[in-house]
Parts: structure tokens; sequence; C-alpha cells
């Protein structure tokens, strides 16, 4: 009867603490509002920053152009992610797609890599996340050899130069 008792109190304890682990993991996922609105005011500085780039005729496919650059990786395939596809589509330069979030699979009919490792060879690693993921560039460049540049980076670069005009 002890022996069953323990049993039953070693597969209670179990329970609580795989519940407990499912818990703590579930609110790690979890944005606080002031986080989520801090990427929201970072998301709005970028496409603000974009729009007036665009107004001005400073392209992102003029900075490649200029850059040298044929074939782009782009991380993050939400908003911005897919409209620089969308841009980039209608140049000579080859697109791929990556993104950590295994739930977008292909975008347009084209694949959407989530493994590092199956990543193509490219010329740059163009990220369009923000902080806190800016170690997602340092870690393609040390573990896939690609070189990565933040998209507000080149926005920044492309309304500070006269070179773009």
């Amino acid at each position: 009867m002890l022996k069953g008792l323990r049993s039953l109190f070693a597969g209670a304890v179990l329970g609580i603490l795989v519940s407990i682990a499912v818990f703590i993991t579930a609110l790690r996922k979890i944005e606080s509002p002031k986080i989520k609105e801090k990427r929201t005011e970072e998301r709005k500085r970028v496409f603000e920053k974009w729009a007036v780039c665009c107004r001005n005729g400073r392209n992102i496919d003029a900075w490649a152009i200029r850059h040298g650059i044929r074939s782009v990786i782009i991380y993050g395939m939400a908003d911005i992610g897919k409209s620089l596809k969308k841009i980039l589509k209608n140049t000579d330069i080859d697109i791929y797609c990556y993104d950590r979030n295994r739930g977008i699979s292909e975008i347009d009919g084209e694949t959407v890599f989530h493994d590092k490792k199956e990543l193509p060879m490219a010329d740059i690693a163009l990220i369009t996340v923000f902080d806190p993921y800016r170690e997602i560039g340092m870690e393609l460049e040390k573990e896939a050899g690609i070189r990565s540049v933040y998209f507000e980076e080149i926005l920044d670069e492309l309304m500070d130069s006269r070179d773009y005009i």
C-alpha cells in the first residue's frame, strides 16, 4: 500500500513539474504591453523612414545596385520582408526568404527557409526585424558566412547620402 502511495505521489509531483514548465515556457512567449508598444513604435519609425526614401526616389534597389548586390537573403517575412521581396523581385537580384517562424512555408510560390544550414550563399542577409533580434545578423555571419545588413541602416544611408538622388 505504501509503495502505491509513493508511486501516486511521485506521479502527481511529476505532473505538477511538467505543468509548471509548460506555464513558464508560455509566459516567455507572451510579450508584455511595453515590449509590444516598443516594437510597434520601431516598426512605425522604419516605415516612416522608408516612406521618406520612396518619396525622394531613394529605393532599396538603387542601394543594392550601388553596392553590387546580386543575391540577398531577406530575414523576417512579415510586412517589411514581404514588401522588400516584391520590390526586389523586379530586379536581377536573386532573392531567398528566411524566417524562424515555421508556420510560414512559402511566399508567392517561393520556399521560406527556416534553418541556417539550408540557406544558399548570398551576397548579404537583409535583416528586417528589430531589437531584441539583433543577434540574428551575428549568427548568420558566424554560422553561415553571410554578411548581414539591417534594413533600418540601409534606410539611414539612403536618407543621408547624396549618391541616391
